[in-house]
């Protein structure tokens, strides 16, 4: 959007909503004269949402200006303002608008706290939803903050029914957090190997953490206090299993566990292969043995390619023919849990046989084509 439509956009908005105030501030007294309980409404519609949406809209002004400018500080600052600022600043005059209209009405000394939960559950989800905007790491990195701040938002609103019912909430949002900071990490190259693996095992250690926060709830009720030591050491044994396991997984991604097992896999069935034993061509030789041992199929593409182009077929049946080998995809082995192994090794037997399955039809073609070309 240009600058002129920009101001247009927002000024009109702007311009309609400042009318509307003034006329309800000149009209209010009048109307509050003839029905004096017309003064909380009229107090709540200027208080609670014309203002509110009059400094809602000059702020997404404000972003948008500063996205129309070059330069990608300026972009950065602009979508913030139009997509995180402006809806939570929004969101917070209207909460405290409201908060200071209905005393009046309402005698709830926990509105207020209820009021802040309901703020930090919104902040959390308009983070959630800007970090959809980004790519990776980003996106999940924001993904994971946004659900931190809701679920400790959610611990504020349990706490205010009863203390304790707020721990599982606080223990799975300081996962979250701690889950979102730690994914940034992999913007380092060095420490990529490492977090990269970390979205796969995020929403376990949350649920974890959850799980440590359930028990320990139990140990904060008055009527469960003569247990509270065996409930803490219960939430002790429990997080340090967790931190084991996913040490492990963390481990394995960076020491590269799931790959070595299934490096021996394949080399096994490159050992294996009659397809090696029987070939006279160095160059099929190697091409053979880098798609079964490694997974890498371009080498073997231009080989039948090349075989291919010298029989007497067309574009169609040449593509036809390399159609399985080219969508091809090897699995992508990250980080495992313990008990995974055999998986591991279940995925790496499969994925080789059916490599060895591409490589004998592909043969099987060339070496017909070659027959019947003699």
């Amino acid at each position: 959007m240009s600058l002129n439509k920009l101001a247009r956009h927002y000024g009109i908005r702007i311009g309609v909503l400042i009318a509307v105030l003034l006329i309800i501030l000149t009209l209010g007294p009048s109307i509050i004269n003839y029905v004096p309980l017309a003064s909380i409404p009229i107090k709540w519609l200027i208080n609670a949402l014309l203002l509110p949406l009059i400094i809602f809209m000059a702020i997404r002004l404000a972003g948008g200006f500063l996205s129309t400018r070059t330069g990608t500080l300026f972009k950065v600052l602009g979508s913030v303002l139009v997509s995180v600022i402006a809806p939570t600043v929004f969101a917070y005059l209207l909460l405290e608008g409201t908060l200071t209209t209905i005393p009046p009405l309402i005698h709830f000394n926990k509105l207020p706290g209820i009021f802040t939960a309901i703020f930090v559950i919104f902040v959390g989800a308009v983070l959630i939803n800007y970090g959809r905007g980004f790519g990776e790491p980003v996106k999940s990195s924001l993904t994971y903050l946004g659900a931190a701040v809701v679920l400790y938002g959610v611990a504020g609103m349990g706490s205010i029914a009863y203390t304790p019912l707020g721990m599982p909430f606080l223990y799975a949002s300081i996962g979250s957090a701690l889950m979102g900071i730690v994914m940034l990490m992999s913007l380092h190259p060095a420490l990529r190997p490492l977090v990269s693996d970390l979205p796969r095992i995020a929403k376990p250690i949350v649920a974890l953490l959850f799980v440590v926060g359930f028990i320990s709830m139990f140990a904060q009720i008055p009527q469960l206090k003569p247990y509270s030591g065996y409930l803490t050491m219960v939430s002790l044994i429990l997080l340090a299993i967790i931190v084991v396991v996913i040490g492990y997984r963390l481990y394995s991604a960076f020491s590269r566990v799931a790959e070595k097992i299934a490096e021996r896999i394949y080399e096994q069935h490159v050992r294996e292969s009659p397809l090696l034993a029987s070939s006279e061509d160095d160059v099929l030789v190697n091409a053979i043995n880098e798609f079964i041992r490694r997974g890498r199929k371009e080498e073997l593409i231009a080989y039948a390619a090349y075989a291919l182009a010298h029989c007497d077929i067309d574009f169609t049946e040449v593509s036809t023919a390399l159609r399985g080998l080219i969508d091809y995809e090897p699995p992508h082995y990250t980080g495992i849990w313990p008990w995974e192994r055999r998986n591991v090794e279940g995925i790496a037997m499969k994925d080789a046989e059916a490599r060895k399955q591409l490589v004998t039809e592909l043969m099987k073609l060339i070496t017909t084509c070659k027959v019947a070309k003699i």
